[in-house]
């Protein structure tokens, strides 16, 4: 398993080709990572963890929180700007989903016959009945002793040991990233040429839609895994997204407090046209602590770049970033609405991090005699992807 970190850099030449397209190009000797997820090419596991991470303490456990988040994401993020929230999965990746998810709802291939018999049980075929079996008369009744009757009769198939013969590659390969086990002994001798025509072949004569798709599935799943193209990829670059929509859930955002929130507006006056409009402000997370409210903005960047940059020389974020967070405590009415001030924060990601946040400084500003300061705060990223969207 080969670990980066997100906004890390990284020499272009120890990049694997096909991995270079999850990074982006700092200049021609360095490229910085792009993306957060888990990517196998070759049966090589790449695992790209969220910004300011310590790879050298990252375990399986890590890897399954990553995985579970983004497989949940788009279901999560509500509220918090996911129509900009993309998750990139490679064609392997949503073949697997989806023999997973139909295994799990109906289980192994197989094959349904109706037999005709005469007998108890079943349902009865009158118009086979009338034309085999001769009836007795009696009282001017005519009386069947023996029905011919219709029973669904289920057995395995030649596709039922593909199908088991592909979820036992399944598990074995992928079955870590989507907690799925599926283990069965088989003589299984078939060539790909020769299980391509099988599968080929039923496709033909299929007329159930899910045995349908189901073979078009397993089709599809041997013949991406047999490519020395195979690709199977489950990433994000928009990971800063998940880490607002966590930040909120844990701190228990109180998105009604935004209406208080003051706007700034535009009165013009144009070629004799007045104009009217408003610019908003949109703090991140609002939190009422007892008589206080707290602000906290989440800075999903990496700190990592900013000591390679020779932090007293530089800063973390630009003044766009720093001014906005100041005028969002400098403007709320607190006392309007009966709350006081709070503490005002920027949370930055983190791995990992002892008690799950710890203050690291402050960014502090003085107007007109009046001192403010924003707390700068490391927040456990794995700990808080966890308890906003994995705890029970």
């Amino acid at each position: 398993m080969e670990k980066y970190v997100d906004g890390a850099v990284y020499l272009k030449k120890n990049i694997p080709g096909k991995l270079l397209r999850f990074f982006r190009e700092k200049n021609e000797k360095f490229v910085i990572a792009d993306i957060v997820g888990i990517v196998v090419l070759k049966k090589i596991i790449y695992v790209f963890l969220p910004k300011n991470t310590d790879e050298s303490k990252i375990n399986l456990n890590h890897l399954n929180i990553l995985l579970n988040t983004l497989k949940k994401s788009t279901n999560l993020l509500t509220g918090v700007g996911n129509d900009n929230f993309e998750l990139e999965k490679s064609d392997l990746t949503k073949t697997i989903e989806w023999l997973i998810n139909d295994f799990n709802n109906n289980g192994v291939y197989k094959v349904v016959e109706k037999d005709l018999y005469s007998g108890e049980g079943g349902k009865i075929q009158w118009d086979k009945t009338l034309k085999k079996e001769v009836p007795l008369y009696a009282n001017e009744n005519l009386i069947f002793m023996d029905f011919v009757r219709k029973k669904k009769k289920i057995s395995d198939s030649v596709i039922t040991q593909i199908h088991k013969h592909v979820l036992n590659n399944l598990s074995q390969n992928y079955g870590k990233f989507f907690n799925f086990n599926f283990s069965e002994v088989l003589n299984f001798r078939l060539s790909l040429t020769e299980i391509n025509n099988i599968l080929m072949k039923q496709l033909k004569v299929e007329r159930n839609e899910r045995k349908k798709n189901l073979i078009l599935n397993l089709y599809n799943y041997l013949n991406l895994t047999s490519s020395e193209n195979s690709e199977f990829y489950y990433v994000t670059r928009d990971f800063h997204v998940i880490f607002e929509s966590a930040l909120k859930s844990v701190m228990n955002h109180k998105k009604e407090l935004k209406k208080y929130v003051p706007k700034a507006k535009w009165n013009l006056r144009i070629r004799n046209v007045e104009y009217s409009s408003k610019n908003t402000q949109i703090p991140d997370v609002l939190v009422v602590r007892k008589e206080f409210i707290d602000i906290y903005d989440a800075k999903y960047y990496s700190l990592i770049d900013f000591v390679e940059r020779k932090g007293n020389k530089t800063t973390p974020l630009d003044w766009y970033s720093v001014g906005k967070q100041f005028l969002y405590d400098f403007t709320f009415p607190y006392e309007k609405i009966g709350y006081n001030p709070g503490t005002n924060n920027f949370v930055f990601p983190g791995y990992p991090i002892t008690n799950f946040i710890k203050d690291i400084g402050d960014v502090s500003l003085s107007i007109n005699g009046i001192s403010k300061k924003i707390n700068v705060k490391l927040i456990d990223t794995f700990d808080l992807l966890n308890k906003a969207f994995l705890s029970v």
